[in-house]
């Protein structure tokens, strides 16, 4: 559309199961044409996948639909589809998926809640539930981390992402506070009281 390809779609038959060697197939294909978007298909199931540039180049399933198990007037299925027309496609649909798919991702939310702001924010909460309560920040974190939050959303490669990506965000905002924050004059110099007079 326009000039550009916007998504590669890899076909198998569809008495066939899609498995890794397909979708890496697929995705040295779009490594080559700097494709973003891979759609992997039977011709019943369509899985899309978001492209990672990254060192190894690898690929992130968005969703995928059956269309033989989705019921007829399924509303996901149809959103789901709505992605890959030429309206949606004209509109940027899938990006915008995409963005909010990434913003409600476990991991992302599990880094939010564990950054210091939103620990401070707890500690406030708690202690006005329970007045004169002694809370330490960094206790708070540690149950949050280990006691209420789940274990796979804390550890791994996409969970270190995500908190990575948070303290990032934080430490710009608060160099752009300290940039907007107004100096304070400087405090005028003493200059030892008056001259004494002059004789004449």
């Amino acid at each position: 559309m326009d000039g550009q390809v916007r998504f590669l779609i890899e076909c198998k038959a569809i008495g066939i199961t899609l498995n890794e060697a397909h979708l890496r197939q697929a995705t040295q294909y779009a490594a080559t044409h700097g494709t973003d978007w891979v759609i992997l298909t039977n011709g019943a199931t369509w899985q899309v996948h978001r492209m990672k540039f990254e060192q190894p180049v690898s690929a992130e399933l968005v969703f995928d639909v059956n269309l033989l198990e989705a019921r007829p007037r399924s509303k996901e299925a149809a959103e789901r589809l709505f992605l890959l027309t030429r309206e949606g496609i004209s509109k940027s649909a899938i990006h915008q998926f995409q963005l909010e798919k990434d913003a409600s991702s476990p991991f992302l939310i599990a880094a939010v809640l564990r950054n210091d702001s939103m620990i401070g924010a707890l500690r406030r909460e708690l202690r006005r539930v329970s007045p004169g309560a002694k809370l330490d920040e960094e206790d708070l974190r540690t149950t949050l981390t280990e006691d209420v939050l789940k274990r796979d959303v804390v550890v791994g490669d996409k969970a270190a992402s995500a908190t990575k990506r948070v303290r990032r965000t934080a430490n710009r905002l608060l160099r752009r506070r300290s940039v907007a924050k107004p100096s304070e004059p400087e405090p005028l110099k003493s200059t030892g009281g008056p001259a004494a007079p002059t004789s004449v």
